[in-house]
């Protein structure tokens, strides 16, 4: 007959071995998760694709805990989310949200940072906060077309955000600027 402390480790060895398995299947689910949110936000069906992000917070959270990056790409996707339906208190509270996960993570000229702080000034401009969003969008676009280049969605995405603050604060000359960056 095993002892009680016996039974204990074998179990807790157990446990041990089965926790990678089961966080891996969970971060699966995300996956899956995270890719049903991009059909239904490519397709134009946010709340539906909200309703699914929400899920894939609470679940990123459970895997993960409150502080991961999956964290934060979760965050910043409902941020988007909320902007798409002009809920945008809400996208700017997800995406604060997303940036004090990020921040101690990466260096501020990162990728992640900078896509994220553009996500933050839309959000901003969206409640008309121009003075507020300038400065995010600015410096997101300008290291994100350092880094990657001035092909790529997100900086077109970035450099879009910048010509839509402009026509919205009334800068025509700012507007002709990055529009002429664009080609348009």
């Amino acid at each position: 007959m095993l002892t009680l402390f016996r039974r204990a480790l074998i179990v807790s060895v157990l446990l041990w071995l089965v926790a990678p398995i089961a966080s891996h299947a969970q971060s699966g689910d995300l996956d899956v998760l995270n890719r049903q949110v991009e059909q239904f936000y490519r397709q134009g069906k946010y709340a539906e694709a909200t309703e699914i992000a929400q899920r894939a917070l609470e679940l990123a959270e459970k895997t993960f805990g409150s502080d991961h990056p999956d964290v934060a790409k979760t965050l910043n996707n409902l941020a988007v989310l909320y902007e798409n339906q002009g809920r945008y208190a809400e996208a700017e509270t997800m995406a604060r949200e997303a940036l004090q996960i990020l921040a101690p993570v990466y260096p501020k000229d990162h990728v992640e940072i900078s896509e994220a702080r553009s996500i933050l000034g839309a959000s901003l401009m969206g409640l008309k906060r121009y003075a507020e969003a300038e400065p995010l969008l600015l410096e997101s676009y300008t290291i994100l077309r350092g880094t990657l280049g001035e092909g790529l969605p997100s900086v077109r995405k970035a450099r879009d955000r910048l010509i839509a603050l402009y026509e919205a604060w009334g800068k025509p000359d700012r507007v002709a600027e990055y529009r002429a960056l664009s080609g348009t």
